[in-house]
């Protein structure tokens, strides 16, 4: 199935395990479409995704010698660092939002925020106001 953008594919594969399903579709895939990165629909028992990203020679050399410095296994060490990453801008957003909304509060009472977010997010997200 193509997404409705024409840039996301979903294709379903019967494997032993979902490392042997990527291994599977890049095999399949790689020589007719341009493929960036394959990750799993679904999450496992703990949440987690799989992904996988083709890299160079050079860039491999460069994530073993950084894992070897951290003491981890290079699997390890790049998800280690996506997850930090993922947190970081968790973070930054969090950051962000608190000094924007800090911004409103000083400035406005709670119901006009409020309503006003109401307003803005009501008709996006699909759900009724109740003013129509």
């Amino acid at each position: 199935m193509v997404s409705a953008d024409q840039v996301r594919l979903l294709t379903v594969i019967c494997a032993a395990n979902r490392q042997a399903a990527l291994r599977d579709v890049w095999a399949a895939l790689e020589n007719l479409l341009p493929i960036d990165a394959l990750w799993t629909a679904y999450a496992d028992k703990d949440g987690m995704h799989l992904l996988s990203v083709q890299v160079s020679e050079e860039v491999r050399s460069r994530v073993q010698d950084a894992a070897a410095v951290a003491g981890q296994d290079p699997d390890e060490y790049v998800k280690q660092s996506l997850l930090d990453a993922i947190a970081r801008d968790q973070a930054d957003t969090a950051a962000r939002l608190n000094t924007v909304l800090d911004r409103l509060v000083a400035e406005f009472a709670p119901e006009q925020i409020t309503a006003a977010a109401a307003r803005r997010i009501a008709p996006q997200a699909g759900v009724a106001t109740a003013r129509g």
